[in-house]
């Protein structure tokens, strides 16, 4: 009998379990809440004084973080080189031109084909028409 009162006894360990469950849960909610109010706030629908604050200073970490790809993109394509978008073709380190079909060869950076949104679930970038988050695996 003490058994079968031992396994209906409720473990502190089960508990907090729970809470850091229930913790990330609500972090990722109040991402969600903060990614689809962002989008709102880049549709013109919120105006509120508080919010506009916030986002004015997330469009201006976007664009420290595309200034800093781009740098990086350099970085990289100088010290490996990288694949033509046209005809895949590896160029050597630093190279402007491909050396398959010609073409200038972009950064990976200015190869983005879509604007890229944040996710409603986990707040990451994903590309306008994506249909799945690539990070969260949650629908878009």
């Amino acid at each position: 009998m003490a058994d079968e009162e031992r396994e209906k006894k409720p473990t502190a360990g089960k508990f907090k379990k729970a809470i850091k469950t229930s913790a990330r849960q609500l972090e990722d909610a109040y991402q969600a809440m903060g990614a689809r109010a962002y989008r709102l706030y880049k549709d013109g629908k919120i105006k509120h004084e508080d919010l506009i604050e916030v986002a004015t200073e997330i469009d201006a970490l976007i664009g420290v973080i595309g200034e800093n790809q781009v740098e990086l993109d350099k970085v990289v394509a100088e010290r490996k080189g990288i694949k033509c978008p046209y005809c895949e073709a590896k160029s050597a380190p630093g190279s402007r031109f491909c050396p398959g079909c010609g073409r200038d060869l972009p950064l990976p950076s200015d190869l983005k084909e879509t604007e890229k949104v944040p996710c409603p679930h986990c707040a990451k970038p994903v590309p306008e028409a994506t249909k799945f988050c690539p990070h969260c695996g949650k629908k878009v």
